[in-house]
């Protein structure tokens, strides 16, 4: 079957279900769904349907009213509060006429159902695809069941609706209907229904069983009495028709009583993207104007046309397709609110989002799969229709209380209602707020700026008297006549105070602070000159604090690529969750983990992105929003958010706005500095203004000194100067109070991981005292740079292993618990703990010492003081039994005497020694009394002195030894005599006296014969040493003479001869050489002594001469291995060789099998006959046949 239109297309799959049974239909229908979707996408048009509400409230009967709440009247105790007799979406708060104060309505999170969800059927509780919803103004829903081609009235709060129009099959008279898409109810109670695949508009009167067609002949067609594939209804309240003519790309209007309709925007049947065209039309609506709002389907966008208009403009979308806040997806239903503000059901993006009149960008305000949706503007609450069922989306109000806080004046509230009606309030005349301060003087507390006092202590007057023991901070509340009330606090710092252990000497005194307070740094002073400063330390805790998992998630203990964190006064963790869109925190001590506010159900915009975040004494948190330019501030526990800085989503540089914010500070009295990337600038926003004013930066991105290049972050100390994270900048910039220019404090020497560069800095916190802690990004390490110094030093690192850091972007220094780091790579916090400095100090110096404590509360105090005196001056020296000045032993002075004295005079000193190291090796004797000791050994000696008062010194000395051996070595180590050379002359290097192992005592020798020869040397200081030297004499090769070398079978003998050669031209000592022959397995040898010739196997000129009567067989194994030694008086002359005679007879050796014969010269250690170890050895090879 072929379908010409997307019409016929549907229509087609209409009447295909229509043969299938009841009972197997229902997986088709969702089958035919998916279809449809795909049609939405290919073919143009949309079933996922809009849209509408009842008409307008007359905003003439809007009824206000402001009083004030509270006893006083005075900024800081005086709560306003609004009364409206409709329910408020914004409430504004102007002093005068500034908007100081601005609260929104807060849409739900997630939706409730309200009708059908019973799966898809045809009973009274269920849909069958529901579309098109109408809400009347007793809360009765009217949906255009689909499937079931009826209307169902659902009473508020039932569970079950009543057919009031269709219910008799599909078809095509007065009482069917055939997949009705949409409804309206007229003021009569009349329903009008959109019958879409008959293509006209029914009108059902009250109680009717038909209806009457008030729009299209009921044949799809492009003639001004015709429809095609209508889906948008509006009908105004003189009862005329405006129809979204789907297939023929124009809307329709009916006069009542009319046989054909007029086209009031669009084109008939030519679709496209130009003003006056519109591409397949889903949802329209009216205004009281006129205007005609169109659902731009294929063009991703609403269209207003004005009243008579021949084009429409863009009010919603029109930047292509997508799911950014500027864009629409195959837009669906659209509604508009009194207040102009355009709600869009975005079908392909799954939300309902709403335009503010003039928006460039929308918010999302419902989301879910949403067919159609209709607002009720009364409440502001969303219905939206989706598969089977409808679901209610309410809105929470806006807060009508505010409190004053910064400033009196004339207050009014501009309240508007969701029905777009708008008011003002009466004015109300509120003073400025109190001002109390605390005085202190001699322990008596002095408050000021009222009439009464109520003390923290439970007394009450002006003054009191107080001595606590520990620091303390007292509160006082103040009240006027009027009833007016705030509060001060002051806190009474008690100074530690230095306690001494081990006397008061320096060198054994340690001076100790005593305090019951978390201490942060001792300074310890000799005089008016600082000695000795003992910080915090920081230390690792190994793992998250935050975001449990250490990867990207959405559960209450996880985070999802997190920017900032902030810790309060009471150990409250506060953590920007940027891309899911909140403020997640958790108290100290606890494991739970809350929403402090959803951003998403703030602005109702899924491109809100946290970035900044900080707090000031107030309890207020205040976040950067660097995706709406904006930034938040949160007070009453995230019931209250309101923008201080930049306007939502609109980016610019005017002194208003904000491009891209990142890090903020905020100092205690709500003043506001932003880093503001995209501009290159720092604003600052005092609390209550509407505009910033450029404390840093602002002009241009640069690297010059009074530039900025993408600042990340912003830190302000207590002197008021600026520190600013310059990202490209690759640096940190100081801008002090009111300068025009900033100096760099760290890097600025171009991207980089040595010391003294950065790479992307995002975080930055500074302290005049500790330095500046700097999150280095692109370094993925926490750097630290003390004040002045040209390099920083690692406080904490990625190494690579452990992935301790991926990307720190953010860090905030707590005053008790440390350092925390955002680890943005791993979404999580990480916590480098803060240890208490070190409250022990041992001078080195005599002096009266103080120690400057900085403690918790800001206390800053000085400690009582402590006089140490000065330690003993030892001397030490050594001499030797002579009495001769002397540090080194030697063999004739095995002894030293070691003598202390103290140069500072005074009796009863005593002396210690000990040495080497700590023991008393080495000391032979001590006298405590006089100060000397005997020692023997090298090494350092050290001794104690220790005068009648205690003080005690040490000083050292060292021996060195004069034992050790001289040094002494032979010039050749070795030599080899031969005929050229018969004479080896020895020559012996060292200081002292020589005595060689020929009895000669001169430095050089000659010898003539070959052997070992050994020299001892006596060093001047009676050591000795010795050594030794080698002269080598013959050298002697030999071989094998065996040519026929096969052995045919067991008892085969052979004969052959073994020639020793002296080839070094020395002839061997007498009865020295000696030889052992191997045979292999299988194979005996033997020896015939007195042989004097010998027949060679395979010989050609036997016999042959032997010499065997001059050697002697002096080992056999079991006739395979035979050792022969020369006979006593015979060896071999310089030249010469010895010839021996064998014979080998193969036994059992296996046939095939070859195996080698050996001969060998036994190695001659002494070298009398052998000098070279290298030709000593030959085999051959024989044969087993």
């Amino acid at each position: 079957m072929l379908f010409s239109t997307p019409y016929h297309l549907l229509n087609g799959i209409e009447h295909l279900l229509e043969s299938i049974p009841y009972q197997s239909r229902q997986l088709t229908i969702a089958r035919r769904l998916m279809l449809e979707r795909r049609c939405v996408i290919v073919l143009g048009f949309l079933v996922l349907l809009p849209w509408l509400a009842q008409a307008q409230t007359n905003c003439t009967s809007y009824s206000i009213n402001l009083t004030n709440t509270s006893p006083g009247n005075c900024a800081g105790s005086t709560m306003l509060l609004a009364n409206s007799d409709q329910t408020p979406a914004l409430v504004q708060w102007y002093n005068s006429s500034t908007l100081v104060y601005t609260a929104t309505s807060q849409s739900a999170t997630s939706g409730t159902t309200v009708a059908g969800e019973n799966e898809a059927g045809s009973a009274d509780n269920q849909f069958n695809g529901a579309y098109g919803i109408y809400l009347d103004g007793t809360g009765a829903l009217y949906i255009a069941d689909k499937g079931n081609h009826r209307v169902q009235k659902w009473a508020a709060g039932a569970t079950s609706g009543t057919t009031v129009a269709g219910g008799n099959g599909r078809g095509s008279a007065d009482n069917q209907l055939n997949s009705p898409s949409n409804v309206w109810v007229d003021g009569s109670g009349a329903v009008y229904v959109l019958d879409m695949n008959n293509s006209r508009v029914q009108k059902w009167a009250v109680g009717a069983t038909s209806g009457t067609t008030v729009a299209g002949n009921g044949t799809p067609g492009t003639g001004d009495d015709q429809l095609a594939y209508p889906l948008g209804l509006f009908v105004d309240a003189t009862g005329v028709v405006y129809v979204s003519d789907n297939l023929n790309n124009r809307i329709q209007k009916w006069a009542v009583g009319a046989i054909s309709g007029t086209t009031v925007a669009g084109t008939n049947g030519s679709s496209g993207s130009a003003a006056n065209q519109l591409n397949h039309p889903n949802g329209v609506f009216v205004d009281a104007s006129g205007a005609v709002y169109v659902s731009d389907n294929f063009n991703n966008r609403i269209q207003k046309w004005a009243a008579g208009a021949t084009s429409g403009t863009t009010v919603a979308g029109g930047n292509g397709q997508g799911s950014a806040a500027n864009q629409l997806y195959l837009p669906a239903g659209v509604y508009v609110d009194g207040a102009g503000a355009v709600y869009v059901a975005d079908a392909g993006n799954n939300r309902i989002q709403k335009w503010e009149a003039g928006a460039t960008r929308g918010s999302i305000v419902a989301s879910g799969s949403n067919r159609s949706m209709v607002v009720d503007g009364s409440s502001g609450a969303i219905y939206s229709a989706a598969n089977n069922s409808v679901q209610k989306w309410a809105t929470v109000p806006a807060s009508l209380a505010y409190t004053p806080t910064t400033a009196g004046g004339v207050y009014t509230a501009r309240i508007t209602s969701f029905n777009g009606c708008t008011a003002t309030t009466n004015a109300l005349t509120i003073s400025d707020p109190l001002s109390i301060s605390i005085s202190s003087v001699s322990g008596i507390l002095s408050a000021s700026g009222a009439d009464t006092y109520q003390w923290s202590t439970g007394q009450t007057g002006t003054n009191i008297t107080v001595a606590p023991t520990t620091t303390t901070i007292y509160s006082v509340t103040g009240t006027t006549a009027a009833g007016c009330w705030a509060t001060a606090s002051f806190t009474f710092c008690v100074a530690p105070t230095i306690s001494t252990s081990l006397g008061s000497c320096v060198g054994v005194a340690s001076l100790s602070v005593v305090s019951d307070q978390a201490i942060n740094r001792v300074q310890w002073f000799n005089g008016n000159t600082l000695a000795y400063t003992a910080s915090s330390t920081l230390t690792y805790q190994n793992g998250a604090i935050f975001g449990s998992s250490g990867r990207p998630g959405t559960g209450a203990d996880n985070l999802n690529v997190p920017a900032g964190v902030y810790v309060d006064a009471s150990e409250t963790i506060y953590v920007a969750d940027q891309f899911n869109h909140r403020v997640q925190q958790r108290a100290a001590g606890s494991s739970t983990t809350t929403t402090l506010v959803n951003l998403f159900t703030v602005s109702v915009d899924m491109s809100a992105r946290p970035s900044g975040i900080y707090g000031n004494a107030s309890g207020a948190i205040y976040v950067s929003d660097r995706n709406l330019s904006r930034v938040l501030k949160i007070t009453e526990g995230g019931f209250s958010v309101t923008t201080v800085a930049g306007i939502e989503g609109n980016a610019g540089s005017a002194a208003n706005q904000l491009n891209y914010p990142r890090g903020l500070f905020v100092d205690d009295a709500g003043t506001v500095y932003v880093a503001d990337y995209l501009n290159n600038r720092i604003q600052k926003w005092v609390a209550g203004a509407t505009s910033g004013i450029t404390v840093a930066g602002g002009n241009g991105a640069g690297s010059a000194a009074n530039q900025l290049n993408g600042p990340t972050d912003v830190y302000v100390d207590v002197s008021g100067a600026m520190y600013v994270a310059d990202e490209s900048n690759n640096r940190i910039q100081k801008w002090a109070s009111g300068a025009t220019s900033g100096t760099t404090v760290a890097g600025g020497n171009g991207a980089g991981n040595a010391a003294n560069q950065l790479t992307h800095p995002n975080g930055v916190h500074a302290d005049p005292i500790d330095g500046i802690y700097i999150a280095d990004t692109g370094n993925h390490r926490i750097q630290w740079w003390t004040p002045g110094a040209s390099s920083g030093t690692t406080v904490l690192q990625d190494n690579y292993t452990t992935n301790v850091l991926n990307s720190p972007t953010d860090l905030y220094m707590d005053e008790k618990t440390g350092l925390y780091v955002v680890d943005q790579g791993n979404s999580r916090v990480v916590l480098c703990e803060k240890g208490p400095p070190s409250l022990v100090y041992t001078p080195t110096s005599a002096g009266v010492y103080t120690a400057l404590v900085t403690a918790s509360y800001g206390c800053v105090t000085t400690t009582n003081s402590v006089t140490l005196s000065a330690p003993p001056t030892p001397n030490l020296v050594a001499t030797n039994q002579n009495g001769v000045l002397t540090s080194t032993l030697t063999c004739a002075q095995t002894s030293l005497t070691l003598t202390a004295t103290d140069a500072s005079g005074g009796s009863g000193t005593q002396y210690q020694f000990a040495g080497p190291g700590t023991s008393i090796l080495g000391i032979v004797s001590q006298n405590t009394t006089d100060g000397t000791a005997v020692v023997n050994n090298a090494g350092v000696y050290s001794v104690t002195v220790t005068n009648a008062s205690g003080c005690f010194s040490v000083t050292t000395i060292t021996i060195s030894s004069g034992l050790a051996v001289p040094s002494l070595s032979i010039n050749p180590s070795s030599s080899i005599l031969t005929v050229a050379s018969p004479t080896a002359s020895l020559s012996a290097t060292g200081t002292g006296t020589f005595f060689w192992s020929t009895g000669e005592t001169s430095p050089t020798i000659s010898v003539t014969t070959s052997g070992v020869y050994s020299v001892t040397l006596t060093g001047p200081s009676g050591c000795t040493a010795s050594t030794s030297a080698s002269v080598a004499g013959p050298d002697l090769a030999l071989i094998l003479l065996l040519p026929q070398a096969n052995f045919a079978a067991a008892g085969t003998v052979g004969e052959f001869v073994v020639n020793l050669f002296e080839v070094g031209g020395l002839p061997t000592s007498s009865g020295k050489v000696t030889i052992t022959l191997t045979a292999p397995l299988g194979y005996t040898l033997a020896f015939p002594n007195s042989l004097t010739s010998i027949n060679i196997s395979g010989g050609s000129q036997n016999p042959v001469t032997v010499n065997n009567t001059q050697w002697s067989l002096i080992n056999s194994l079991d006739d395979r291995q035979l050792t022969l030694t020369m006979n006593n008086g015979a060896f071999i002359g310089g030249g010469s060789q010895s010839s021996i005679g064998f014979q080998i007879t193969r036994t059992n050796a296996n046939s095939g099998s070859v195996a080698s014969l050996t001969v060998n010269v036994a190695d001659d250690l002494t070298m009398t006959y052998d000098g070279n170890l290298l030709n000593n050895v030959y085999a051959r090879i024989i044969s087993g046949l």
